[in-house]
């Protein structure tokens, strides 16, 4: 993690302790799906930190109600 293992030991802490998914606004699902899903699994590939692989399937699960019949996303989403 370039060097920054006090950094990303405090990152890892916040996820497990303060990643709130419950937001009372809209969220982009492209937005969400690149930058929190993708950089939490980026991380735990990486890392191998348990929790961040917990909390990515925690909004896997809430994202896949963006997935309507016909196959296409939503744009927004409440969690």
């Amino acid at each position: 993690m370039a060097n920054l293992t006090k950094e990303f030991a405090h990152g890892v802490e916040w996820v497990r302790d303060s990643l709130n998914y419950e937001r009372p606004k809209p969220i982009s699902v492209f937005e969400t799906t690149i930058r929190c899903l993708g950089g939490m699994l980026a991380a735990y590939e990486l890392s191998g930190e348990k929790v961040l692989l917990d909390r990515s399937i925690e909004l896997g699960e809430k994202l896949q109600k963006a997935y309507g019949a016909a196959g296409l996303p939503y744009t927004t989403l409440s969690l």
